[in-house]
């Protein structure tokens, strides 16, 4: 078994990474394998990422032949046993089972539960759209935030070197597979700013500022927006903005706002159970059949779904989903949903973050 460090590269456009990276109990984790089965393939390197004296260390821990793969992993538990977090790209899924199942191999234990975890690849997967990323690669996430890494080898091909590394232990095979994983493990390090994108709908403080804004629309006619500004606990690396039915959102490193359409006029209440209620055409309104029984037959028809309404006027502020009670539209086919907004609920922290929390979900 070979034992190599290396200082980790910090790259000249990366974030802030003091916040997230600086933590002594975390420690980054990326394996090599021979194989996507741990049943038919085995560990030839496991590379980690620590805090030693304030600096991040690359250390690896790489199988000269394949029986080497017990020390590896006996080395590995030494090390993680030293550590509260561990943070991976989709360990969730390959690496952490896959170091479990071949520990087992070899009577060994490794619980990734007794750990806290940090998959950087699930924390984004939620906001490619977003992001505006066609797939949520490693690679790909450093070409959004400007880091260009050429590879010149896949982690199939890497197979091959491995294995003629094994017959040969050639210097330049082993500096091959050594760079490989040292380059992955310091994009991971580097790119785990995004993580804050993930944090975005949980990161909503007790501090919101709100104003009415009026600005003068397509049609010509002065409409009125909510803004809503508030600031992250973290940087975002790279701004975002996104829109959806007339919902704004940008994000710039820690300056959030939201530009959100009010609508003043009328809109119409619609009830769930049409055959309680009846139809009152020439007021154009539902009521209950326990308050309109007694009224002239003329003057009233059993209600349908599409008239069991009452009608509403005020401000109202949109919403993707019944979320806020009660809804109302401006008819019963319509998708758009609204829900009344008192001035008093500008101010209303609780109700402010409820409703950021519900524009972030569809948003991003």
């Amino acid at each position: 078994m070979i034992r190599e460090k290396k200082n980790v590269i910090i790259y000249d456009t990366a974030p802030d990474l003091s916040a997230l990276c600086s933590d002594p109990d975390s420690l980054f984790i990326d394996i090599e394998t021979t194989g996507l089965s741990p049943a038919k393939a085995h560990i030839y390197m496991i590379g980690l990422i620590y805090i030693q004296d304030d600096e991040p260390v690359f250390e690896g821990l790489i199988a000269e032949t394949p029986s080497d793969e017990e020390y590896i992993l006996k080395a590995f538990l030494d090390i993680v046993s030293g550590y509260r977090m561990l943070i991976h790209f989709n360990g969730t899924t390959f690496d952490l089972p896959f170091i479990v199942s071949r520990c087992r191999a070899y009577d060994l234990t490794f619980d990734p539960g007794a750990y806290e975890s940090l998959d950087i690849y699930r924390c984004i997967s939620h906001y490619k759209r977003l992001l505006g990323l066609n797939n949520c690669k490693q690679k790909t996430v450093e070409r959004f935030l400007g880091f260009d890494r050429e590879d010149t080898y896949s982690g199939g091909e890497l197979i091959d070197v491995y294995q003629r590394y094994t017959a040969s232990k050639d210097d330049g095979l082993y500096r091959i597979l050594f760079t490989h994983n040292y380059d992955d493990l310091c994009g991971m390090y580097n790119i785990l700013p995004v993580v804050a994108y993930g944090r975005m709908g949980q990161d909503i403080p007790d501090s919101i500022d709100t104003d009415i804004s009026e600005y003068k629309g397509y049609d010509g006619l002065i409409h009125k927006e909510l803004l809503i500004r508030y600031t992250l606990s973290l940087d975002i690396p790279h701004p975002v903005s996104s829109s959806l039915q007339g919902i704004f959102l940008s994000v710039r490193e820690r300056n959030v706002l939201i530009k959100v359409p009010v609508y003043e006029g009328e809109l119409k209440l619609f009830y769930n159970d049409p055959k309680e209620y009846y139809y009152l055409p020439e007021e154009d309104i539902a009521i209950h059949k326990s308050v309109s029984a007694y009224m002239d037959k003329r003057f009233r028809q059993p209600a349908t779904a599409g008239n069991c309404y009452t009608r509403l006027t005020g401000t109202f502020l949109p919403q993707f989903s019944e979320f806020f009670i009660p809804v109302c539209k401006s008819s019963y086919e319509s998708k758009d949903l609204y829900f009344e907004f008192g001035t008093d609920k500008a101010c209303d922290i609780p109700f402010l973050q409820r409703y950021v929390g519900h524009i972030l979900k569809y948003l991003i």
